[in-house]
């Protein structure tokens, strides 16, 4: 797994999250998502300027279909694929892994107004 496709399912999971928003009835579940997909934006685009401040310019971004279904369900397995690949894409350095940290967090407070607010 690799940096730049950590980024591209951030983006893609962003999406998703973004067209969840527009169509859910629930008022919750509206302001979670729209509170998450701006969230992950930011920090996942703040993650890739890093991430090529260190290394050097990704020219060729992976392609990552936004996932279907529910919120809860794509935004679980996006925190479950970071923690199981996040420590790779840092590759030992601090700042990468704590903006991974901004992102995870990102993720389980989504989880959390999704499930406990809703």
């Amino acid at each position: 797994m690799s940096a730049p496709e950590l980024v591209a399912r951030c983006f893609a999971v962003r999406t998703a999250s973004h067209l969840s928003h527009l169509s859910t009835r629930s008022y919750s579940e509206h302001m979670a998502l729209q509170t998450f997909y701006e969230e992950i934006l930011d920090a996942a685009d703040e993650f890739a300027e890093v991430y090529m401040g260190l290394n050097s310019h990704i020219a060729a971004w992976p392609s990552v279909k936004p996932p279907t279904g529910k919120a809860v369900d794509y935004i679980t397995e996006l925190t479950d694929w970071l923690e199981e690949y996040g420590a790779e894409c840092a590759d030992g350095n601090s700042a990468l892994q704590s903006l991974i940290d901004v992102i995870s967090a990102a993720c389980a407070h989504a989880l959390y107004r999704l499930r406990f607010l809703g």
